[in-house]
């Protein structure tokens, strides 16, 4: 029964490696780049919990989403918590609303252990800020800036 236990633990912790370490190689390739003109490319920055007062280093890539309605963007982050860490994505649409500054409203489910989290937000070019609930209660906000 250990040995079992130990591959399935095995099997969880490679695939969450190469998930992030996927995230990580892309972030890398996009933070390398040229800031856009817009919102879409790399952020980082981190993750308050309001409600516990746990925070984390937090990092995202924007950008348009292929599977969705136009005016949809892909939002992939990735945050750290203490040891742990983990990445997920979400579409939402976004809406411009000047030259320079856009919002959005989505959830997210985060399946059996994070519940289901609802972001709203605005980003600039430079500056990228959200604000999150949870439906187990949670609730805090995001704040990155261009790498």
């Amino acid at each position: 029964m250990r040995s079992v236990f130990l591959l399935v633990a095995m099997l969880v912790t490679l695939a969450a490696t190469t998930s992030c370490s996927s995230f990580h190689r892309q972030w890398r390739q996009a933070a390398a780049q040229p800031a856009s003109n817009d919102f879409t490319g790399a952020w980082e920055g981190q993750w308050v919990s309001t409600a516990s007062g746990h925070e984390g280093k937090l990092r995202c890539l924007v950008s348009p989403s292929a599977d969705a309605e136009p005016g949809s963007y892909d939002f992939h982050y990735w945050a750290k918590w203490g040891l742990l860490s983990g990445d997920f994505a979400a579409s939402y649409p976004v809406t411009r609303v000047s030259p320079n500054r856009w919002t959005f409203v989505g959830e997210s489910d985060l399946g059996s252990l994070g519940g289901v989290y609802r972001h709203e937000g605005e980003t600039t070019v430079e500056s990228f800020k959200s604000e999150y609930t949870s439906s187990r209660g949670d609730r805090g906000y995001m704040e990155m800036t261009r790498p």
